[in-house]
């Protein structure tokens, strides 16, 4: 079942995130190119003869096994639905196998095909390769059904959430809790609840449970008797007054 779960996964991510795939193949370019022009590869026998990386197609499917299992069996044997945090370890594992299969095979070419692949002419051709990697990046944004992935970065992500005004807020939001709950008159601390848009940003707000994990951590740490959140609306109409930063600009 990893391995079907394996399979099905990369064949998943074939529309998506396409940027990452554009740069796995550069790096797997540069790397072959740095195999083929190291004089270490030069004659018989590659790496001054050291080692002939045989075997590629074993290690390809090695590679395979690996990110099957490490990625896959887990969620498999656990049988329930993971967080998507766990996707980005998929991914990464699959792009670290990559990156593993890029360096062995391009090793095994600097051996094999010696000569021609220290030709002036393959040099020129892999760095051709690589401008044409380049070039599909607009062409392949001109396509709706694929997703280049660049929305997704943390920097595009990042920018758009400051520029929204978003980011201001949320910090507004958190400056606000943490005055209250480091009030030194404040015992029971009750505070408004955290706005979902985050953003880049992870905050584990506390709930309208005292009792909760995250109630009994932030109780603990800044020493209350209790920490309760309510809506935001409320406590304005509650509690506002006495804190007037809490209110709107």
């Amino acid at each position: 079942m990893s391995f079907v779960a394996a399979y099905r996964q990369i064949g998943s991510w074939r529309w998506h995130n396409a940027m990452s795939y554009i740069i796995l193949v550069l790096v797997a370019l540069a790397v072959l190119y740095t195999a083929v022009k190291s004089p270490s590869a030069a004659g018989t026998g590659g790496t001054g003869g050291r080692y002939r990386f045989p075997l590629p197609i074993l290690f390809v499917l090695a590679t395979f096994c690996i990110y099957a299992i490490a990625a896959h069996a887990p969620e498999v044997y656990a049988g329930v639905w993971v967080s998507s945090g766990y996707e980005n370890f998929k991914f990464l594992t699959f792009a670290l196998m990559i990156l593993a299969d890029a360096i062995y095979l391009s090793g095994w070419f600097a051996v094999r095909c010696g000569s021609m692949a220290r030709s002036p002419a393959f040099g020129r051709l892999l760095i051709g390769a690589a401008i044409l990697c380049g070039a599909l990046v607009p062409v392949l944004a001109l396509f709706p059904r694929v997703d280049l992935g660049m929305g997704k970065t943390a920097f595009v992500e990042s920018y758009g959430y400051i520029r929204s005004g978003a980011a201001g807020e949320y910090r507004r939001q958190m400056e606000l809790q943490t005055a209250i709950l480091r009030d030194e008159e404040t015992i029971d601390a009750i505070i408004p609840y955290i706005s979902g848009e985050q953003g880049p940003l992870m905050h584990m707000s506390a709930t309208s449970d005292p009792d909760a994990y995250t109630n009994l951590v932030m109780r603990d740490f800044y020493g209350k008797n209790s920490v309760v959140a309510i809506d935001r609306q409320e406590w304005d109409e509650l509690y506002g007054q006495a804190w007037p930063e809490g209110k709107p600009d």
